[in-house]
């Protein structure tokens, strides 16, 4: 064709779309699940939203990934730091180890203590 294969592009395109909306099925999915298994909503749509497109290929692999970003959720959350906090430290260093070495240097740069408040 005269502009050079123009039609082989936007296959790649559709196949971008269906990975896309096979993993916001796998996401919604997810996501009611944790919600019937008692986590609360705010706590699973943090989880989802933290899965990456190479987590979802794999709906079980999925699945134990928000099960243990959830739970990373809920161990700072029983050590006192703040929902929000507790997030954005998990999004910022992904792993439990590093948002808790975060949040410990925070707090105590800021001089007061999360726990005793």
């Amino acid at each position: 064709d005269f502009y050079g294969g123009g039609g082989e592009g936007g296959g790649e395109e559709e196949e971008e779309k269906e990975k896309k909306t096979a993993a916001g099925v796998v996401r919604r999915r997810l996501g009611a699940q944790m919600v019937k298994e008692g986590h609360p909503p705010s706590s699973v749509v943090f989880g989802v939203e933290s899965l990456k497109l190479s987590d979802l290929q794999d709906e079980r692999m999925a699945r134990a990934k928000l099960r243990a970003r959830l739970a990373d959720l809920k161990h700072l959350r029983n050590l006192g730091y703040p929902q929000q906090e507790a997030m954005d430290a998990l999004k910022k260093y992904g792993d439990l180890r590093s948002a808790y070495s975060y949040l410990e240097r925070k707090e105590r740069k800021s001089g007061i203590s999360i726990q005793a408040l």
